[in-house]
């Protein structure tokens, strides 16, 4: 039977170092079970968190889940963002989504780009699987990770 979760929207909320929030959202795939679905998301902010650097502070589906209030150790800001196109696997349209406090020490670049490399690092390759393993297009399709980019104020 598929997840109970009455939304295919998922909303992952940041912190950055001057406590200021940014979130990302995006469409969610109906999976198999409850469970399969609670270790999607899990899976994704744990992707998320390889590759940024501000506090995760919830996720939200149908039940907000308080991940953390706690201020970033390290300096974040949620105007650098990791832009991340993907394509509907079934009808091949594009979408984006954005990411606020990227890390950009945890990211591979692609040359002198802000482009990065999506099979770079381990942070990256969890981060793309979390994310295709989850997110789907607005059609409810299964979805593929085409580009990362490094984006916002002063990029």
């Amino acid at each position: 039977m598929p997840n109970d979760v009455p939304t295919n929207q998922l909303t992952v909320s940041f912190l950055d170092a001057s406590k200021e929030g940014a979130s990302s959202q995006m469409n969610a795939q109906q999976l198999a079970t409850n469970g399969d679905y609670v270790t999607a998301v899990n899976n994704l902010v744990t992707g998320m968190q390889g590759i940024t650097n501000g506090t995760v502070l919830a996720d939200e589906s149908f039940l907000v889940n308080r991940r953390s209030n706690a201020v970033p150790a390290q300096p974040a800001a949620r105007e650098t963002k990791l832009l991340v196109s993907y394509e509907d696997n079934v009808t091949l349209k594009r979408y984006s989504v954005t990411v606020p406090t990227l890390d950009t020490s945890a990211v591979v670049f692609l040359g002198q780009t802000d482009d990065i490399d999506p099979a770079g690092n381990t942070a990256t390759t969890d981060f793309v699987t979390a994310f295709e393993a989850i997110v789907a297009s607005p059609a409810g399709n299964a979805v593929s990770v085409v580009a990362l980019k490094r984006v916002g104020r002063n990029n």
